[in-house]
């Protein structure tokens, strides 16, 4: 189960950004996901091939599913 403040929205601080889940997941296998940190208990994911500054972040949902999250400007 995903930890609860993903369910409640709230972002991952990441590289002096702040990024937010998104409802939806996208399907990776594992082997192509590169480890980047840990937020708040959660491994926190790249797409292998993405490179700085990243698109977006994942955290593992389900077996080769992923929640992706994505950086918002400040409001």
């Amino acid at each position: 189960m995903e930890a609860s403040w993903i369910r409640d929205g709230e972002p991952i601080e990441f590289e002096n950004g702040r990024w937010y889940p998104a409802d939806g997941t996208e399907n990776f296998l594992d082997s192509e996901m590169l480890f980047v940190a840990e937020y708040r208990g959660v491994a926190v994911f790249v797409d292998k091939v993405d490179v700085r500054p990243y698109d977006r972040l994942y955290t593992k949902f389900d077996r080769n599913k992923f929640r992706f999250f994505e950086k918002r400007t400040a409001e």
